[in-house]
Order: structure tokens, then sequence, then C-alpha cells
């Protein structure tokens, strides 16, 4: 909340963008504390802080001028915030090998080729959708799967054949996208910053900005607390999961 009583603001425009500029104005000690509550570069809804000052006005009184600028295009671009506390986001995607078997559309004729008793040349109508290499039971003494590397097996019948080769042989992953969030925020203390961090590591929830991205759910896979040399950063690294999210029993 801002300190000391609200004196007025000015507006001027030209071709590059417009200018406001808010005054306050109380005790110095007010003035001085108002200047330490922001920051040139900050962003609010009048454009960016360009200058603050502090100056004696009448008396007793001081006067604390907040100047603010907005290029023409500012109100047509959403701009991240820069006061204390406000959290900022960073979407980064990588790409991580998963297994094959782990994908949401896996089919067991990706990597393993059907093979058939002696005489069985017709495949079956679960070969297309079969996730597993369980064999349904009625079937189980005609038809087996097998990894594309190993030999059809062989019983008292004979040696079975190879009724159809695996549809993606030699794959065992695939690439898939990881998506993090890197969350941060500045503070004035070391204290303000810690509590932005603590007790979120390893748990499930849900960083300021998910950039749209739905399905799954996040958890806190990093958090840190340091100094830039002007004020403490927390920071959080938020994970999404894949599929239904993140197990509640285990992270929740």
């Amino acid at each position: 909340m801002k300190s000391g009583r609200y004196h007025g603001f000015s507006v001027s425009s030209n071709a590059d963008g417009t200018t406001t500029a808010l005054v306050y104005h109380g005790s110095r000690s007010e003035m001085e504390q108002l200047a330490a509550e922001h920051h040139i570069d900050e962003a609010a809804e009048y454009g960016r802080l360009c200058s603050i000052r502090v100056y004696p006005h009448a008396g007793a009184d001081w006067e604390c001028e907040l100047k603010y600028e907005a290029p023409e295009e500012w109100m047509k671009v959403s701009r991240p915030e820069r006061n204390w506390g406000v959290r900022n986001c960073q979407l980064r995607v990588t790409m991580l090998s998963r297994a094959l078997e782990s994908h949401p559309d896996y089919r067991t004729r990706w990597n393993h080729r059907l093979c058939a008793a002696p005489g069985v040349v017709t495949l079956p109508d679960w070969y297309y959708t079969a996730t597993t290499t369980i064999i349904p039971a009625a079937a189980a003494e005609r038809y087996c799967w097998s990894s594309s590397a190993s030999e059809p097996p062989q019983d008292a019948s004979g040696v079975w054949q190879v009724l159809a080769e695996a549809t993606k042989p030699g794959i065992d992953s695939y690439d898939a996208a990881a998506y993090t969030v890197v969350e941060t925020a500045r503070f004035r203390t070391a204290t303000t910053a810690g509590r932005m961090v603590a007790g979120v590591l390893n748990r499930i929830g849900t960083p300021a900005n998910t950039f749209g991205i739905g399905g799954g759910s996040w958890k806190c896979d990093d958090a840190e607390v340091s100094w830039n040399g002007k004020c403490w950063i927390a920071r959080l690294t938020w994970t999404r999961s894949d599929g239904s999210g993140w197990d509640p029993e285990l992270y929740g």
C-alpha cells in the first residue's frame, strides 16, 4: 500500500507514446518509504516506471513523483509485472526419451511380431488393438508375441511361423515434450523470499502462469533463494506430468 496522500497526476502524449506522472505528498519519511517500494523498469497500468523523484514541497511536506512511460504498443502487449513479490514465469520445453511402451497410443505390434502355430494363417482382430503381450486365453494355444530379436517358439507341432512382423522394428523409445515453468519473484529480505519456497518442493501445485498448457498436473522439482546484488530472488521450477497427473498419494 502506498504511504502518503495522493496528490494527482499529469499525462503528456506524443508520437512515441504517453508519459504519466503520479504525485504523492506527505512527510519526508513517508515519501522515502514510497520511493523504496518501487524500482526503475517496473511495469504498471501506466507503462514502465522510468523515474522516481522525492523532493520538498511546502513547509514540512515532501512529494514523491513516479513517472511512467508507455510506448504506443504498450497496451497491445501483455507484459510481466516486476513489483516486489509478484511472481513471473518462464516456460521451458525440452525433449526427453521415453520407453515406447509408455506412449499414449502404444500398440504391441509396434515392437513385437505375432507368431502363430503351424497351420494358423489368419490375423486375429485383437492384433490391431493389443497393448500388452498377454494373449487372450482362447487363443493362447495358437498365437504368441515375440520381440523382433527373438526366434519364433516351437513345440510338438513344430516351429511356429511369424504371422506379422513388428511395424516399428528396432524402435524402443520415443521423444516426448517435457514442460517446465520457472517461477521467480523479487523480495527485500531473505525471510520473505524463503516463505515463497517453503513447503512446496516435491509437491503438487500450480505456477502463477501455465501459458495455456492443459492436461496433467504440475509438481515443484526445484526451489532456490539467492541474492543477485540488488535484492533476494526466490525461484521455483515446476514440471508438468504426463497423462492423468502426478500421484497425489505420493506428492500431495
